[in-house]
């Protein structure tokens, strides 16, 4: 069937291929937008976790030390992936007087019986009370960062 618009004649086919073709070039448009930005970005949501990550990595990047990049990406990872340590697994492995980091949470179970400084992303109640006892010293990890930016005798635990 032909349809008659003026001078020019053209099918009854072409308008609805016509419309098609735009909604395929928006829909292209909006795909280049997609590849540049994801639609779900990842990593974490908390403002002090990310801010934490951004301070490691400047400490990194100013002090050239690899230690805080380290640190910053096993605290960046999924909440399901982060580190928790409990209490005698740094009694086991740490020495008297050493500084302990761990990039995760603390948790009280067990004794310790050295006393060592820990710097951890978070503690829970009773490893903080734990340390207290036993004259351990719980300092925060930026803490740790001002104190040795260049990261040496540190150990992480995880």
């Amino acid at each position: 069937m032909r349809l008659s618009t003026g001078t020019a004649v053209t099918s009854a086919w072409e308008r609805p291929r016509k419309a098609v073709d735009r909604a395929d070039e928006i829909i292209l448009k909006e795909g280049d937008q997609q590849r540049t930005m994801p639609p779900n970005p990842t990593g974490p949501t908390s403002v002090q976790t990310r801010m934490l990550v951004r301070f490691l990595r400047k400490a990194a990047k100013d002090n050239n030390s690899p230690i805080w990049r380290y640190v910053a990406d096993l605290i960046s990872k999924p909440r399901r992936k982060r580190v928790e340590v409990n209490l005698y697994r740094i009694d086991r492995v740490a020495s008297e007087g050493d500084t302990i980091l761990v990039p995760g949470k603390l948790l009280g179970v067990g004794r310790m019986n050295k006393r060592v400084t820990v710097a951890a992303w978070k503690y829970s109640k009773s490893a903080l009370e734990a340390l207290e006892r036993s004259g351990c010293e719980a300092i925060t990890i930026p803490d740790l960062v001002r104190r040795n930016p260049k990261g040496s005798n540190v150990k992480i635990v995880i």
